[in-house]
């Protein structure tokens, strides 16, 4: 076990049995994922559309709608929708 406060060497990380299964997950191009959306947001801001940042109401979901919206609003413009937790629900 671990003192509080060691220094972690990188080989002592790679040394850890989990740590490749962890790395396989973040096994991907990151251009197959993102173009698509990009685009898209390119299209409607061409062509006058109003693009919508719909969210949920935990922790994640508000921080990523605050940071998406925030981003979009700098951009081009956007508006944002987080439902109601208890007349909505999920």
């Amino acid at each position: 076990m671990m003192q509080a406060g060691a220094i972690i060497s990188v080989t002592y990380i790679h040394s850890w049995p989990f740590f490749y299964c962890i790395e396989a997950f973040y096994d991907f191009d990151i251009t197959t994922i993102i173009v698509q959306p990009v685009e898209r947001i390119a299209q409607a801001w061409g062509n006058g559309e109003k693009i919508l940042v719909y969210g949920d109401y935990d922790v994640d979901g508000t921080t990523s709608v605050a940071l998406v919206y925030s981003f979009l609003q700098d951009k081009g413009g956007a508006d944002f929708y987080i439902p109601d937790r208890y007349s909505e629900g999920y």
